[in-house]
């Protein structure tokens, strides 16, 4: 994408990211933290992948039940990956994020009053006492809970070292375990970077499993290797 073009691609993000987030603040406000807010979040998601030239294709979506409250597992890449899950998750997601998106104007406004939960990526399996209520009213709401356990986003071709927090809660929760990979998105727009180069992103939802029986140790590494092996099978990008 050119400079005028990615400029212009900018724009239209930071204008949908003002409409959208004070829709959902406005929405919030009123009491509408559900359907109301879910349709909010995926109009400024489709706003975001059409800016950046984004395609998003799902794989694997027979193997979720849209019944079912989960603890979804993804590897990170880039801010896109967030956008390529809510536009093709077939449950209504609240993001684990670190605290300083919640200081953004208007966009970090939005997360606290929609449900997001705010957490010290270093710190998350000693804050479950913090998390528990966050989680009961997702649960009681039919959502749920997306972590990146990487934390940061990761060069192609790696997988960064998961954090325990994610397998914490579910072990904690019992709510089963739902591991994406997510392919793609690194290359349309990498880390640290605010230029775009349109292309496909891939999500793939991979069957779900009980956290019975597992420790978060345990369960951490199920997690990791299940996206290790599908990642590595893949481009990489």
């Amino acid at each position: 994408m050119n400079a005028c073009r990615n400029t212009f691609a900018l724009a239209r993000i930071i204008w949908a990211t003002l409409v959208w987030g004070d829709l959902a603040l406005l929405a919030a406000l009123l009491g509408f933290t559900g359907p109301v807010i879910d349709r909010v979040t995926r109009r400024w998601c489709r706003a975001v992948a059409s800016a950046g030239g984004m395609r998003v294709a799902a794989s694997g979506l027979d193997n979720v039940d849209a019944r079912q409250n989960y603890v979804v597992v993804a590897n990170h890449r880039s801010h896109l990956d967030t956008v390529a899950l809510y536009l093709t998750c077939p449950v209504p997601l609240r993001m684990l994020a670190k605290v300083v998106l919640f200081k953004i104007p208007v966009f970090g406004w939005a997360m606290r009053l929609t449900g997001h939960i705010p957490v010290e990526r270093e710190r998350a399996g000693g804050q479950l006492e913090k998390i528990r209520p966050h989680l009961e009213r997702l649960r009681a709401a039919g959502r749920s809970l997306c972590v990146f356990p990487e934390g940061i986003r990761q060069r192609a071709g790696t997988l960064g070292d998961f954090k325990l927090g994610a397998f914490v809660i579910a072990v904690e929760s019992g709510l089963p375990i739902l591991p994406v990979s997510i392919e793609g998105t690194r290359r349309i727009l990498p880390p640290k970077r605010l230029r775009f180069t349109p292309g496909e992103a891939r999500v793939r939802f991979h069957p779900p499993f009980s956290p019975a029986g597992l420790t978060p140790d345990e369960l951490r590494a199920r997690v990791r290797k299940i996206l290790w092996d599908d990642l590595a099978a893949g481009s990489g990008d």
